[in-house]
């Protein structure tokens, strides 16, 4: 008895999940292993058989008791072929799945077939008629399922499905059988299908769900659960109250709301309803923020509604597609210009930060009245109008402060790297020269070595490829320090196909990235394939990625530490040779006779050296004088003289010691610069500066040091001179005197006896040297 009660709970199981959870069914059968597949077949066919016998028969009793003729022979004639023939298709259309999923085809048309033959047609039409039915259903069936349920996805296919097998099964019967069969065919087939008998429970039930869970807003997810939208994956028509529904429990849960919104656009056919909750929920959030304050706390609240958090891939496909993907992207960058302004610790930095956001909110406003459509267009416009209001307020207020103060802005930033586009960016025209002259030929594939020391400018260099360099040659700016901070190969290579995604993305080309699972096995074929991906969107050779690699050295680190694979070497100098689509750069300390010993030879030997040098004069003139437009502080000449002098032109240097000046002359309320003041800004300026001056001692090797330190105390001096020092024997001085030479931290002069002499290129680093640099002090490594 037993066995029996479970083969039926399991048939009823099976029923159960065919007609209302198809999808769920599937991915359960996928779990078991074949033999119990071939259990659920049979069990799929006798409850495909049995329910429809059982309902003819149970429908044609009833009939028969209220007085309406029923022909039960022909009924269960017609109710068989019907079933053999749903079954049929599923059976052909795929395989296991088709056999399971064909019991609700069969279950439908098997009780249609019996029913309507029994009722309808009777003894008029016989057999004849029901051999040219069950051919019509089969074929129609085996057609439209086959083809369209195997090409079209989503409800619309569905919809279509519908549509067109209700017409031609309407018309066909119509024609053999006459027109009242066709048409009341065609009803009850649409009834059946599109399930509008569960209409009249569906929509009463997510009324009444909306309704509790307005009035009890904790309990919102409960009662979503209880709709038939959570437990009936196939509910083809759009419920009314499904979008306020998944708002509600969105606004009171964001965690449950947003798990509902990916069940039902990977589960259901209520995509569009899931969609537009998100959309709203995603809107609210943007528009509660009417301060600059709640603008530059967006970032975390918005992590739930953009695509690298959701889990479900529809999601990020509709997001996407209605183009609310870049509409989010927009509102995180300018909520971190704004974060930018609110941290800044000058009212210029904040000014620059906040123009930044108003420049960004005018391209989301275009953005919205052109690309977007309907309501994400008219929500986006409000969000960007009613921060563009928010963001002006602030912007006004710093203004009338700096005109009340009559403070000079300090747009200087050092030590960190300038962001593309800031106005104390000046000089290197001959860099991005060369730059763009030796890739634009289209058989140069040779590596560029951006090289020079540390703090020199070389990242704000490559940050301002984007601006400087024609559109045909692509930047991509790869920070290693961050990129190389890996445990393997897989991972370095999937942060730089992120950044490559990400830069692409920023010029409207989207990319998929590969996940980082996918590089675990066969890492180098997974980003080959993903550069071909690159290479085609961007149409090469007509134009061309330039990989700008950043700190570089810490492959070379890695590759010491066993963290990523030898074959690196041998991937990059591949990708150098045979890929005319995308060029390689790379930035770093390293000169290009250090790169070609150890992990990098062979791979450079024909790379071609790019110093990042000193500004020229005019440049740091520029950047004293008039590093902004209609910058207020004035010097006296003696004043920028002294500037160049003690700074050598070094950028960073200048910022500093500028920086220092200007936040003294706002402490006087002057705006005029004297001797005097320059030199005590460049005092501030050693100070502030350690970590620049230290960076650049830790970069020169330990013996070099010493010879440093000698020379500091001299101001100058001749290698005979530091050789009687005894610091090393005069041959190897020589040979140090030369290679700090070429890293342009000495220079070469004559002594009053016309005797070559050498001294510090840049003063303030000399009196660094001489205060921090003794000898004793030595305990970092340099290079090697």
């Amino acid at each position: 008895m037993k066995p029996l009660t479970a083969f039926i709970r399991d048939c009823l199981w099976l029923l159960w999940m065919a007609f209302f959870r198809p999808r769920s069914l599937r991915r359960e059968v996928e779990k078991f292993d074949h033999h119990y597949k071939w259990r659920l077949v049979v069990q799929a066919f006798i409850a495909t058989v049995g329910v429809p016998f059982l309902l003819t028969l149970f429908v044609g009793l009833l009939l028969k008791v209220i007085g309406i003729s029923f022909n039960f022979t022909k009924s269960l004639f017609g109710m068989l072929v019907g079933v053999l023939s749903g079954m049929l298709s599923g059976m052909l259309s795929y395989v296991w799945w088709g056999v399971l999923g064909s019991v609700l085809s069969g279950v439908l048309i098997g009780v249609l077939s019996g029913v309507l033959s029994g009722i309808l047609f009777g003894i008029e039409y016989g057999i004849l008629w029901i051999v040219l039915y069950s051919v019509l259903v089969g074929v129609s069936l085996g057609i439209l399922s086959g083809v369209l349920e195997g090409v079209l996805e989503g409800m619309w296919s569905g919809v279509l499905y519908g549509v067109l097998y209700s017409v031609l099964v309407g018309v066909s019967l119509g024609i053999l059988s006459g027109v009242l069969e066709g048409v009341v065919l065609s009803a009850i087939f649409l009834v059946c299908y599109f399930r509008l008998f569960l209409l009249p429970i569906e929509v009463p039930v997510t009324f009444w769900a909306l309704v509790q869970a307005r009035r009890q807003p904790r309990q919102a997810a409960l009662f979503l659960r209880q709709t038939l939208a959570y437990w009936d994956e196939v509910m083809l028509l759009p419920q009314p109250f499904l979008t306020p529904l998944l708002v509600q429990v969105g606004e009171q849960d964001r965690e449950a709301g947003m798990a509902a919104i990916v069940y039902l656009v990977t589960n259901t056919f209520q995509r569009r309803a899931a969609m537009d909750a998100m959309l709203e929920l995603g809107t609210r959030d943007l528009l509660r923020r009417r301060t600059v304050e709640g603008i530059a706390q967006l970032s975390q609240p918005l992590e739930w509604l953009s695509p690298g958090a959701t889990t479900g891939v529809g999601v990020r496909e509709t997001l996407q597609k209605r183009g609310m993907t870049k509409a989010y992207q927009r509102c995180l960058q300018i909520s971190a210009n704004v974060r930018v302004a609110l941290f800044a610790t000058s009212n210029y930095q904040k000014l620059m930060a906040l123009n930044r956001a108003r420049r960004g909110l005018d391209d989301l406003r275009q953005f919205a009245v052109l690309s977007l459509r309907g309501q994400e267009s008219r929500m986006f416009a409000q969000v960007a109008q009613q921060w563009f209001d928010a963001v002006n307020v602030e912007i006004d207020h710093l203004t009338e402060e700096e005109r009340i103060a009559e403070r000079i802005p300090n747009p200087y930033v050092a030590p960190r790297p300038l962001s593309p586009g800031s106005d104390v960016f000046v000089g290197r025209a001959g860099v991005f020269r060369f730059v763009e002259e030796h890739f634009l030929r289209a058989d140069q594939n040779v590596p560029v070595i951006l090289h020079g020391q540390p703090r020199i400018g070389k990242s704000s260099v490559l940050r301002h490829f984007t601006t400087h360099l024609p559109t045909n040659l692509i930047p991509v700016y790869v920070d290693m320090q961050r990129a190389a901070q890996v445990e393997s190969t897989g991972g370095l290579l999937f942060n730089l196909s992120d950044v490559v995604a990400q830069a692409l993305s920023r010029r409207g080309v989207n990319l998929p990235v590969p996940a980082l699972n996918d590089y675990a096995t066969e890492p180098f074929i997974v980003f080959g394939k993903f550069l071909d991906a690159v290479e085609t969107s961007i149409h090469a050779p007509e134009n061309r990625i330039i990989l700008a690699l950043d700190e570089f050295e810490e492959i070379e680190r890695k590759l010491r530490e066993d963290k990523v694979s030898g074959d690196l070497m041998p991937f990059l100098r591949n990708t150098m040779q045979h890929r005319q689509g995308i060029a390689l750069l790379f930035a770093g300390t390293h000169t290009l006779d250090e790169m070609i010993q150890d992990a990098w030879v062979p791979y450079f030997r024909s790379a071609v050296p790019l110093r990042v040098s000193y500004l020229d004069e005019v440049d740091a003139r520029k950047l004293i004088t008039n590093p902004i437009e209609a910058f207020p502080l004035d010097y006296e000449p003696e004043a920028v003289d002294r500037l160049v002098e003690a700074t050598h032109c070094h950028p960073c240097l200048i910022q500093l010691a500028c920086s220092a000046l200007v936040d003294t002359k706002n402490g006087q309320r002057s705006r005029y610069a004297s001797r005097e003041d320059v030199e005590q800004a460049l005092e501030q300026a050693l100070e502030t500066g350690d970590y620049v001056f230290r960076g650049v001692w830790d970069w020169i090797p330990p013996s070099e040091r010493v010879v440093l330190s000698a020379l500091a105390s001299e101001g100058g001096a001749t290698v005979e001179q530091l050789a009687y020092r005894g610091p090393a024997s005069e041959g190897e001085i020589r040979r140090m005197l030369q290679r700090l030479t070429g890293a342009e931290v000495l220079e070469v002069v004559s002594d009053e006896n016309g005797s070559p002499a050498f001294r510090f290129q840049v003063e303030l680093f000399r009196r660094w040297v001489e205060r921090h640099g003794a000898p004793a002090a030595v305990g970092v490594e340099g290079r090697s």
